[in-house]
């Protein structure tokens, strides 16, 4: 679940990125089988990079071993990254017809 978790920022960044591209250039809609597949390839490299080598274990004990404002702070700025991520998603999507205009 959590690599499921770590690659929708990701994506909804990826999204976002592509949608105001697609109005600059007229660059074609994306399919579902399309969005379907970078989802899988996200999970892919997500799965190859942390957890084939226990390479997560590294992460959490550094987390753990670090000191109590650190952690806060962390939490706050993925908090923060995750939230604007979600409101430039939604954002994009609602005003992605007037973005030529706007930039």
């Amino acid at each position: 679940m959590t690599v499921f978790m770590m690659i929708l920022p990701i994506g909804a960044n990826i999204s976002a990125i592509y949608l105001i591209l697609e109005k600059m250039f007229s660059l074609p809609e994306l399919t579902s089988f399309f969005m379907g597949g970078l989802a899988l390839a996200l999970v892919t490299l997500n799965y190859l990079i942390f957890w084939r080598k226990d390479c997560y274990k590294l992460i959490v004990e550094e987390i753990e071993s670090s000191s109590e404002n650190s952690q806060k702070k962390w939490k706050t700025i993925m908090i923060l990254y995750f939230l604007l991520t979600t409101i430039l998603f939604f954002a994009i999507a609602y005003l992605k017809d007037f973005i030529p205009f706007i930039i």
